[in-house]
């Protein structure tokens, strides 16, 4: 059954699972409702199943199996009106146009990720969502 949560559930995507579990603990200090997932086809998996769960997809680039940006294509497929920011390293990010709502270099504070996550969830649905 597929219970979608108002009030915007995150969902956090990187397969570093050092870096996973260390945003995902300071995201929820920062108040944020999350689920992590350290594989991208599992995290398509439960937006699939429940594609009204989350309001935001925090995602790295760079993954096995399914880039984030691949990530990103699927998502809005799937799930038109779920925001997805790239959180990455990498340098080069490739076309990301139309792609993801937002971009965010690693390392940036997690109070600078925090605050955009708050934009993105606090941003209009999409044009034409």
């Amino acid at each position: 059954m597929c219970v979608a949560v108002t009030g915007g559930e995150v969902l956090l995507v990187d397969d570093d699972r050092a870096v996973l579990a260390a945003v995902e603990r300071a995201l929820a200090f920062h108040g944020f409702v999350l689920t992590a997932c350290s594989d991208p086809l599992a995290a398509l998996a439960l937006i699939e199943r429940c594609p009204l769960r989350f309001s935001v997809v925090v995602t790295d680039l760079d993954m096995p199996a399914m880039s984030g940006l691949e990530l990103a294509d699927s998502i809005r497929k799937r799930a038109p009106l779920v925001r997805v920011l790239l959180y990455s390293g990498s340098l080069d990010l490739g076309d990301t146009s139309g792609r993801v709502d937002a971009y965010l270099p690693k390392p940036s504070g997690i109070a600078v990720l925090a605050d955009r996550v708050k934009e993105l969830l606090a941003a209009p649905p999409h044009a034409g969502a």
